[in-house]
């Protein structure tokens, strides 16, 4: 849409309207205009931003994205549901609410925390709450300290706390004084989407100095918890897309010029895809003093269908982080619903790290693990 002032740095629909923000002319990128109700290419009238109803947000730093929420509440009245809009600075959050000129009102959120990486931002229906499965709108997006959330009430980082205590997070990433850290300078080119079909937020980061996207990391918001996907070729952007039918499908674009339907097939632009999973430094017996031996290893898998398909396992013992293969299972064969495998070991170490790997081009997710057990034995204690 074209607004009443050109150069306008983004539009979105807020209330049957068209706003558009961060206006170029005359140094004003805190100001929002908008269309009349019900017509989003109408600039003039008591029911647009003409004749100075404009918005000004904050202080003069400019506008850098926003979106419409459904926020809803409980009153003494019953329940609540209207609209807002969420609306960014590089460092500050602010939300708007209102539907008229009239009723128009802004309200900080953050002014520390905002959204320097505007094309990662994201609005999505999700679980706020897994005991009652309760769907919250929010809106999602990558801050100069990490993924955050806000669903029209609460802004909170999206970093979650797993049954064992650890914080599943990207922590690393937006640590100046990690090797990883995603530089000031490349925070424009960072881009993000929600997948509806999985509930997951997926953000595309150019780490470590790069400029272009080449670290892909995945939120399962039904599990709370953050995975990498590791392609042979990081996509550099990626959206959504709703056929006539209601259809939704994700599409991204990698910098060989071409767009990939994703989790449509088995393969990715052609090659086999690489299943893996890597455990954490395991202690057995929980204690930083005993070294123990690690005698047997078992490992149970759902039973594939179609070409062999073989699962190997790797070990590495105390924080080495190269892996020795121990074992091996094809997931195709038999009749039964899942296959195992018991492997003999003769492993001595402080901790023992595994490593499951199965790579293949006909299996849409493998290995699906029901189990990992090993039995072993304290040998002494390490003084």
């Amino acid at each position: 849409p074209q607004g009443p002032i050109p150069g306008f740095r983004f539009p979105f629909l807020y209330q049957n309207r068209t706003m558009v923000a961060g206006a170029a002319a005359g140094n004003t990128g805190n100001r929002m205009d908008y269309s009349a109700s019900g017509t989003p290419d109408v600039w003039n009238g008591e029911d647009s931003s003409d004749q100075g109803k404009e918005i000004y947000v904050g202080d003069d730093e400019e506008l850098m994205s926003g979106a419409e929420l459904l926020d809803q509440y409980s009153s003494l009245s019953g329940r609540i549901i209207q609209s807002i809009a969420v609306l960014h600075k590089r460092r500050q959050t602010w939300m708007l609410r209102g539907a008229t000129p009239d009723t128009f009102q802004l309200f900080p959120v953050s002014l520390t925390i905002g959204n320097p990486c505007p094309l990662t931002l994201a609005v999505a229906d999700v679980t706020s709450n897994p005991a009652t499965q309760e769907q919250k709108t929010v809106a999602m997006w990558v801050s100069a300290v990490g993924p955050m959330m806000y669903d029209g009430a609460t802004l909170l980082p999206m970093a979650y706390r797993q049954a064992d205590g650890q914080v599943s997070s990207i922590a690393p990433y937006f640590d100046p004084n990690d090797s990883r850290y995603v530089t000031v300078g490349s925070f424009l080119n960072a881009r993000g989407w929600f997948d509806p079909q999985w509930g997951e937020y997926h953000v595309l980061l150019p780490t470590a100095g790069a400029t272009t996207c080449n670290v892909w990391l995945v939120c399962d918001l039904r599990r709370r918890k953050w995975f990498r996907n590791v392609p042979t070729t990081v996509p550099q952007m990626g959206f959504n897309v709703v056929d006539a039918t209601g259809g939704s499908y994700v599409y991204a674009g990698i910098d060989t010029g071409f767009l990939l339907r994703l989790n449509n097939g088995t393969t990715w632009d052609g090659t086999s895809i690489v299943h893996g999973l890597d455990t954490a430094d395991l202690l057995p017996t929980g204690s930083l003093w005993d070294v123990t031996l690690l005698r047997y290893l078992k490992v149970g898998v759902v039973r594939e269908t179609g070409v062999s398909a073989v699962l190997t396992l790797g070990h590495a013992a105390d924080g080495s982080g190269t892996f020795t293969t121990q074992a091996s299972l094809d997931l195709v064969g038999g009749t039964a619903r899942w296959r195992r495998v018991t492997q003999a070991l003769n492993l001595r170490a402080l901790s023992h790290q595994w490593q499951l790997s199965v790579t293949t081009s006909e299996k849409a997710r493998a290995p699906q693990l029901l189990g990992l057990g090993f039995l072993f034995r304290v040998e002494r204690m390490e003084i």
